[in-house]
């Protein structure tokens, strides 16, 4: 168990996108959304302290954002630690996969042109192709018009 100066030694900017971009998936677009809907249980200063990784915060915290963005016990100490959260058993893959499409369809086609870039640098030619035809399949079930394919418009799509 961390504590004292370990626990400040964790990675609390990994922490902090995950809990931003988990509050948008839960349905909380600002964090004043997500202050507003924990009651008085997590104040807007708490949350905007871990979405900007200002400083740590205690195990109470985390475990209430833990219940508000759907994740199971531990799963922010797991974020800190390199791991990844998990999910409550009730929260399914296609609520996940709605909410990652509507962030995609938010992009703009250079927002996923660069973002596509960073992939291919980070995981590879191959790794980053299996992860721009997941984008494809994401979108192409969409209500919205799909999004062209990068041989239509000779740009990559990701």
């Amino acid at each position: 168990m961390a504590t004292g100066q370990d626990w400040n030694r964790l990675d609390w900017d990994r922490l902090a996108s995950y809990v931003v971009r988990y509050r948008r998936l839960a349905g909380y677009s600002t964090p004043k959304a997500l202050s507003d809907a924990t009651g008085k249980e997590l104040s807007y200063k708490t949350i905007l302290r871990v979405e900007g990784a200002k400083q740590p915060v205690n195990r109470d915290t985390l475990a209430i954002i833990e219940t508000y963005l759907h994740w199971k016990p531990g799963s922010a100490v797991a974020i800190l630690r390199g791991g990844e959260p998990q999910l409550e058993d009730d929260v399914s893959a296609e609520a996940e996969s709605a909410a990652t499409r509507r962030e995609i369809l938010a992009m703009t086609p250079d927002e996923r042109a660069a973002t596509h870039r960073k992939i291919r640098e980070i995981l590879g030619p191959e790794e980053a192709e299996k992860w721009r035809q997941r984008v494809v399949d994401l979108i192409s079930t969409a209500d919205e018009e799909p999004l062209s394919s990068p041989q239509q418009t000779g740009r990559e799509v990701g």
